[in-house]
This record gives structure tokens, C-alpha cells and sequence, in this order.
């Protein structure tokens, strides 16, 4: 007679919820009973702030090591560009050079590429750029400041980005010509490279937002895909979109701590959105393991 194995049933959670703490070590240990327990609760504010810090401190980190690193650079890059320009200044919101070139005009510094012209429609086209043994640069004229980014694997396009135009080019032509001091206002290269170091500081902010937003992107990937997968293959979180959003919430959080601490070791190969996906795939399997090791049918005890 052919023998029936009954699947074990499932947990018997407590009306209150469990520590938060024995959660998140579920989370590492035994994902299974972690994510019962979130769907039974709906604790979604918890994950949400733990990945929200996680990223704010990791960018606050990669800041701290990266930032003196720019500002050197950016001395170094500014005090060529002054000795090669002779001076800058700004007058009535535009921005000038004493040097007399033929324009257009480019210089190199230490992979940048400077690009001067009287007007926007006189810099190199984009294909130009993109070829450039330069992966990035400013594209100068006296009304604008353009940032130009070559984008990996094309070669016909860069990305431009104006960064200084209209009040903003006046506004830091005033702080400049505070800088210099001098009557008229001009920049020479030590008086340049001053200024840039002062921008670079004042960037701060936006750098630490710049790389909370690059930790946080790949994360709401995932959850788009866990989520629209959940809801397309399994019926039952249709009815529970809660449950499903706070188990998605908590299925990040040990793939994205991997994926944090991978990025500061450096290492080449694999960005930080990269290692952050596959983690998380790997982490699912992980789920899928441990639930079929949880509801495995166990079999009858030997009869003595």
C-alpha cells in the first residue's frame, strides 16, 4: 500500500509580533520564517528606513574617502587650466579669458578635456568627443559651461549636461571676483584653483544626494520585478499587495549589505548595481531553498 506524506504545516505565528531584531537575524538565517512573519504583520516602515540609512551611510562613506581625492584633482586641473587661460574673469554674467587663442580652442589635463569657443555651435560635434582619448570635459563659451560625460560602449554619443548659464554663471562670477579681490575681478591659476577647491566643498551635499540616489535605484528595480512577478505567477498576493510589498521590502536588505560592502573593496568587474542584482537573485534561490527544506515531507518514524 502506497504511503502518503503529509507536508509539515506552517508556523504558527504569535498575535504579537516578534522582535524586530530576531527578524533581521531570520533574515540572514532562516529567510523563511522571516518573511512569514512579515506578511503576517506588515511591519513595511522598518525596511524602508533601514535601506533608506544603509544607502545614506554607505554615500556618506564613499564621500568621505573620494572627496579629497577631487579636490586635489580638481586644484591640480584648475591650476593648469589658469597658467594655459592666463587669467578668467566674469563680466556682466559671461565669462572670459586673457588668453589669446585661435577658437575653438581644447586643452588636456590629467583625462579632462577643456573645449573653449565663442559660441555653443562651434564645439566639437558629439561622435568628436565620444572618440576622445578624454572620458569626459567642459565644453566653454562665454555664455555657458557645459559638462560632457562619454557614456560606456558608444561611441557616437556623449552625454552634455549645462551646468552654468544665465544667473548661475553671474552668480559664481560674483563669488569669484570676491575670491580674486582685485579690482577687476580676475582669476589666476592660484586664485583658480582656489575657487574650484571652495565649489568642490559646496558640492558636497550634492554629491552625498547623487550617491544615496545610485544605491537606491537598483533597489526599486527589484522590487518592481519581484513584485510584478509575485503578482503575475502567484494569485494570492493579489489579494494582499501590503503583504507582498513589506516581504519585497525585507527580501533587499541582505542582498543590498552584500552589495554595499562589495563596493568598497574596489574590485574590478562588477559595479554596485550589478553586484546588488545578482545578489539578490542568489538571495531568492536562498528563499526558495529554505522554504523547500521548511515544508519537506518528513518521513514516518520506524515502527520498533
Amino acid at each position: 500500500m502506497q504511503e502518503h506524506h503529509d507536508l509539515p504545516p506552517l508556523p504558527v505565528l504569535p498575535e504579537e509580533p516578534p522582535p524586530y531584531r530576531s527578524v533581521l537575524a531570520a533574515l540572514f538565517l532562516r529567510p523563511f520564517l522571516a518573511i512569514q512573519a512579515v506578511r503576517t504583520h506588515r511591519r513595511w516602515l522598518a525596511p524602508t528606513v533601514i535601506l533608506l540609512v544603509m544607502a545614506f551611510l554607505a554615500a556618506l562613506l564613499k564621500v568621505m574617502l573620494t572627496l579629497p581625492g577631487i579636490v586635489s584633482e580638481t586644484r591640480v586641473i584648475a591650476s593648469h587650466l589658469g597658467k594655459a587661460a592666463g587669467a578668467i574673469w566674469f563680466e556682466q554674467g559671461r565669462l572670459h579669458w586673457q588668453a589669446d587663442w585661435e577658437l575653438p580652442h581644447t586643452i588636456r589635463v590629467n583625462l579632462w578635456r577643456f573645449d573653449f569657443a565663442s559660441q555653443p555651435k562651434a564645439f566639437p560635434p558629439d561622435h568628436e568627443l565620444a572618440s576622445s582619448v578624454e572620458p569626459r570635459g567642459l565644453l566653454l563659451e562665454p555664455a555657458s559651461v557645459t559638462l560632457w560625460l562619454r557614456e560606456e560602449g558608444n561611441d557616437r554619443h556623449v552625454l552634455r549636461v549645462p551646468i552654468l548659464a544665465g544667473e548661475k554663471l553671474a552668480a559664481l562670477g560674483r563669488h569669484a571676483s570676491a575670491i580674486a579681490g582685485g579690482a577687476d575681478g580676475r582669476l589666476d591659476a592660484a586664485a583658480l584653483a582656489s575657487h574650484a577647491q571652495a565649489v568642490c566643498v559646496a558640492m558636497t551635499p550634492f554629491l552625498l544626494a547623487y550617491h544615496t540616489l545610485v544605491r537606491i535605484k537598483p533597489i526599486l528595480l527589484s522590487l518592481f520585478i519581484f513584485m510584478l512577478t509575485a503578482v503575475v505567477f502567484r494569485s494570492e498576493w493579489r489579494e494582499s499587495p501590503g503583504s507582498l510589498w513589506t516581504v519585497a521590502l525585507h527580501c533587499c536588505i541582505p542582498p543590498f549589505l552584500l552589495a554595499l560592502v562589495y563596493s568598497f573593496f574596489d574590485f574590478p568587474g562588477w559595479s554596485f548595481q550589478e553586484m546588488f542584482l545578482v545578489a539578490f537573485l542568489f538571495y531568492l534561490i536562498y528563499i526558495y531553498m529554505d522554504t523547500r527544506a521548511f515544508l519537506s515531507p518528513k518521513p514516518p518514524p520506524e515502527d520498533l
